[in-house]
């Protein structure tokens, strides 16, 4: 049978050996812990299996291993925080023994008698006096260790810092002593601050400046009381006013035996007495003024009668004196001053009233320099229009002062301008003069070549080359010669040309060029246009056309002389006409063609007349606009087309030409009739009521061959007048209008459509006026619709 009660006894038993065990390890455990603050996990786990012998009931009295890796890792914390602890309180000690060796060096440094030391034996005394390891050291203040701080630069500072901070305090001794003091004290005063003997000098100089200073400030500061008080004294009429002055300057603090203050006092005396008469004065002008203005004043309210009485009233308020000579002398001056006080007001008034008309001058001058419509007038030389303009604009001031002014500015604005203008011109009209010579001299070449070659083509090209020329007759080239030679002396017009043939035809063969001439001249002299007056009269046509009437020609003189011109060339006319008229031994066929080509010279001439109008029409409503002499600009409507205008003088002496013409047709065509001539055929009669060069003077026309030569005719003569040469007086829109009447004959079908028969209406019509009949039949304007069109929309007036 078990003993339960034994076994049980001997379980508790060691039941309470297990808990004392584990009693004992917990307490163990916590001695360790203590011993062993920064013990780690596995140094705790390593002293309970030791301590438990590996009995886990035993170590059960000692934390588990969670508890163990806490406490392991919080020993760990504390340990670096320790550690960093201990790092900065060494770091702490180290540089608070630096800085104490430091100041102890710096200390020992400033004690050396030496001024020069040797620093190697200096730091050798130094680190034996402080029982300094020497391998310490450098470990504190590195590689050199303290031989950085012995060093004559470092002395020199150390001393220079220990002035610096020791001299305020000796400065402040010297003053405390008034710089009273002698030269064995201030040295004794600079050694005992630790200021160097070397110094002194300079501190005493540092101190008379400062001792300087302040006397100077002292005397700057009170100034303004002590000047306040001597001019006080001087008002009050005090005859001691310096004793004054160095009685208060004594309570103030001054120093007034020393030398300086007795030329501060001066200056005191000096400055009160300045001030004292100019506060006087400015009394004496304040009441000076004050009268002044009061006279002016009581002269504006018209109380001048009563200025006596009012002035001496008014100055006794102002504390002057009004008894005696005196004040008889000082109202005279009053009254002086009133008046110069007037004089310069009205001058002021004055001087103001004409800045004020300059301005209003200037701004009335520049309305006038921007009235588009004044200055129009001007320049068109309506000079009473626009001085009616300008008139109209002064009558709206109301001041006639200021209108007389405006009117004088209105004047001086037209004459300014009308010079500026005529300036101008003469400028453009000279640069015109210089073109127009230059085109006048290139025109009399081309002129003198174009005269000869038409002589000499007329006696040689006429039938060919190689053929017999008609008009040359049996002379051949002599007549060509001799045509030549007189083609330098006459214009070879189409009428001197057939009577130079006539003379050739009566010379017998084998005559030579100069006794051709000869025959020629004699019968062409008197009817022929000289050669220097035809070149003139072209070279002048030809300068005409730039628009060059002469620097001072005004319209009248132009017109004047213009209607000279249509005068002189009608004249001509005629002369050549009862020049045909008396030939001898002409047939009158030939009169007829003479009378032909001379209606055309007539054409032509007064073609070249209505050119140069319509030159001096264009020059003078462009940038040649005739100012001159202040005459009206160019009116075509009055000067060409006006009752008495140049176009009735034109058309007056084309009318009795062509009658005087078309009398000799007449009269010529009766006698082919009687007498006709066999190889002539028909003769064609001008018509004498068609104006046109184109008719021909055709009257009637019986058959188609008769028809066509007149076209033929119409045709060589616009060819001839839109080449290039252009004949003698063509500008370019006579040019272009010949062209236009070239194109159109010349086109395919035209001649065919006018030679009909059934078409003798339009035939008429074309004839009497090709330009007319383009621009207006139905035929004509489909013509310009399509092969013409470039002429369609050109405004060309016909000559």
């Amino acid at each position: 049978m078990v003993d339960f009660v034994g076994l049980m006894s001997g379980f508790n038993e060691r039941e309470k050996e297990n808990v004392a065990s584990r009693k004992d390890m917990a307490k163990a455990f916590a001695d360790f812990k203590a011993a062993n603050p920064y013990a780690s996990a596995a140094e705790f786990q390593s002293f309970i299996d030791s301590y438990s012998g590996g009995r886990n009931y035993i170590a059960g009295g000692a934390p588990g291993s969670e508890i163990l890796s806490a406490l392991g890792a919080e020993n760990e914390r504390k340990q670096a925080a320790d550690v960093l602890r201990q790092q900065i309180a060494d770091a702490t000690e180290r540089n608070a023994f630096r800085d104490n060796l430091r100041t102890s060096a710096e200390g020992f440094l400033l004690d050396l008698e030496d001024e020069n030391p040797n620093f190697v034996s200096t730091y050798d005394q130094f680190i034996a006096e402080m029982g300094v390891d020497p391998q310490f050291a450098k470990e504190i203040f590195g590689d050199e260790g303290l031989t950085s701080i012995f060093n004559q630069q470092n002395v020199n500072r150390l001393r220079l810092d220990e002035m610096n901070r020791n001299m305020p305090a000796f400065m402040d001794y010297l003053e405390s002593t008034g710089g009273d003091v002698s030269d064995a004290d201030f040295a004794a005063a600079a050694t005992k601050y630790n200021i160097p003997q070397f110094m002194v000098k300079d501190a005493r100089k540092i101190f008379k400046e400062r001792t300087t200073n302040a006397r100077i400030a002292l005397e700057s500061e009170r100034k303004d009381e002590l000047l306040n008080l001597a001019i006080e004294a001087i008002d009050r009429g005090d005859p001691n006013i310096a004793s004054i002055i160095e009685g208060r300057a004594k309570t103030l603090g001054f120093k007034t035996d020393d030398t300086n203050f007795k030329t501060y006092l001066d200056s005191i005396v000096k400055q009160a007495n300045t001030t004292a008469t100019q506060t006087q004065a400015d009394r004496q002008n304040a009441q000076l003024g004050a009268l002044t203005a009061f006279v002016n004043e009581q002269i504006a309210l018209g109380n001048d009668q009563l200025l006596d009485i009012t002035l001496s009233e008014m100055a006794k308020t102002l504390q002057i004196s009004t008894k005696g000579p005196a004040w008889e002398t000082y109202k005279k001056r009053v009254l002086a001053n009133a008046k110069l006080v007037r004089d310069r007001e009205t001058e002021d008034r004055t001087r103001l009233q004409n800045t004020e008309n300059a301005a209003a001058a200037n701004a009335f001058r520049t309305t006038l320099e921007n009235n588009r419509g004044i200055n129009d007038l001007i320049q068109r030389g309506m000079l009473d229009e626009a001085q009616a303009r300008i008139d109209e604009m002064v009558n709206r001031y109301s001041d006639a002062n200021v209108q007389a002014l405006m009117r004088e500015i209105g004047d001086g604005f037209i004459n300014a301008r009308v010079s500026s203008l005529q300036e101008v011109q003469d400028n453009d009209l000279g640069t015109l003069r210089m073109k127009s010579d230059e085109l006048a001299a290139t025109s009399a070449a081309e002129y003198k070549t174009s005269n000869v070659a038409k002589a000499e083509s007329y006696f040689t090209d006429y039938a060919g080359k190689d053929k017999t020329n008609p008009n040359a007759g049996v002379h051949g080239g002599n007549a060509a010669m001799a045509a030549k030679q007189l083609a330098t002396e006459f214009n070879m017009s189409p009428t001197v040309l057939a009577l130079m043939a006539d003379a050739f035809a009566t010379m017998p063969q084998g005559t030579s060029p100069a006794a051709l001439a000869d025959a020629a001249r004699s019968a062409i002299s008197g009817y022929a246009q000289p050669f220097q007056t035809s070149q003139s009269a072209f070279s002048d046509a030809k300068g005409a056309q730039l628009g060059y009437f002469g620097n001072d020609t005004t319209v009248a003189e132009w017109t004047s002389r213009t209607e000279e011109t249509i005068g002189q060339h009608g004249a001509s006319i005629m002369n050549q006409i009862d020049k045909i008229r008396s030939l001898q031994g002409v047939d009158p066929e030939t009169k007829i063609k003479m009378l032909e080509g001379l209606g055309a010279r007539m054409e032509q001439g007064f073609v070249q007349i209505r050119n140069s109008i319509q030159a001096a029409d264009k020059y003078s409503t462009g940038q040649y606009g005739w100012v001159t002499k202040g005459t009206p600009m160019f009116d075509i409507n009055q000067v060409y087309y006006g009752p008495n205008g140049l176009k009735k003088n034109i058309d007056s002496a084309t009318t009795m030409i062509q009658k005087d013409i078309a009398s000799l047709t007449e009269e010529l065509s009766a006698q082919a009739a009687a007498n006709p001539t066999p190889a002539s055929g028909k003769v064609i009669q001008p018509n004498n009521s068609q104006a046109s060069a184109f008719s021909q003077g055709v009257t009637a026309v019986v058959d188609k061959v008769d028809k066509a030569k007149v076209l033929e005719g119409i045709s060589t003569d616009t060819g001839s007048k839109s080449s290039l040469v252009g004949g003698f007086f063509n500008d370019p829109d006579t040019q272009l209008y010949n062209k236009v009447i070239k194109q159109f004959i010349t086109a395919d079908n035209v001649r065919d459509r006018l030679l009909r028969p059934e078409n003798q209406a339009e035939y008429d019509a074309f004839v009497a006026d090709p330009f007319n009949y383009i621009y207006t039949s139905d035929y004509g304007k489909a013509w310009l619709d399509s092969e013409g069109a470039e002429f369609k929309d050109i405004k060309v007036s016909q000559p």
